[in-house]
């Protein structure tokens, strides 16, 4: 059993060390050459490595507060958003949902994405969306 762990630590201990003399010698696309370093013959030239922040460059965004939250569905007007996605679920959401409030007045749009960025005005006498995400 201990040759066996020996073994396979021994071709660990390998493989990595193969890994990491490929990766030195290649001349890969992180590096560029620059200007001659110096010395006798002016020709050597040395890589320069380009480093990038992993945390990427903040962008700051304009914040809206959520709208007011509905007491009760009871009565209301809610418009829903169905896509090729949630064509399984939201129907059934709706039924369900139509059983539970008799009075709520539900409009539906059909849209091939998740729906317009900017309301329509007739959209906007709606009370209260429901939008399903799929995929």
């Amino acid at each position: 059993m201990n040759k066996r762990i020996f073994l396979t630590t021994a071709a660990v201990a390998i493989l990595i060390l193969v890994m990491v003399v490929a990766a030195c010698s290649q001349n890969g696309g992180g590096t560029t050459t620059s200007k001659p370093s110096g010395g006798t013959t002016g020709n050597t030239e040395q890589p320069v490595y380009k480093v990038l922040n992993p945390q990427g460059i903040y962008i700051p965004v304009d914040c809206k507060p959520c709208a007011p939250r509905l007491d009760t569905l009871a009565g209301k007007t809610i418009l829903f958003y169905e896509s090729e996605a949630t064509n399984m679920f939201l129907p059934t959401l709706r039924e369900l949902l139509k059983k539970q409030y008799p009075t709520s007045t539900f409009n539906v749009v059909h849209t091939e994405s998740f729906g317009e960025m900017n309301p329509t005005d007739e959209q906007k006498k709606n009370q209260a969306v429901i939008r399903g995400t799929g995929w």
